[in-house]
């Protein structure tokens, strides 16, 4: 099962604005994140970048929608005109 939990710009802070982050557990429960950036993105399995990703998406979860309200946010976006 996937989720997506979405951050509006006018609710981000310093965690939030160092660009994308996804954290994916796999089947045999390894965890691999994937950062993205300004000028480079990162695909990482070492422990170390894991757990710092895993914080970072620790302190923002609770300030993100959840996923309905993410769901919706996004709707509205694409119907826009």
């Amino acid at each position: 099962m996937s989720r997506c939990r979405y951050s509006p710009f006018g609710q981000a802070f310093s965690d939030a604005l160092m660009g994308p982050m996804v954290l994916v557990e796999g089947q045999d429960h390894e965890r691999v994140a994937f950062m993205e950036g300004a000028f480079a993105s990162e695909l990482s399995a070492d422990a170390g970048v894991v757990s710092r990703v895993t914080e970072r998406l620790s302190m923002i979860r609770p300030r993100a929608l959840d996923p309905d309200e993410s769901a919706r946010f996004i709707k509205r976006m694409v119907n826009q005109p």
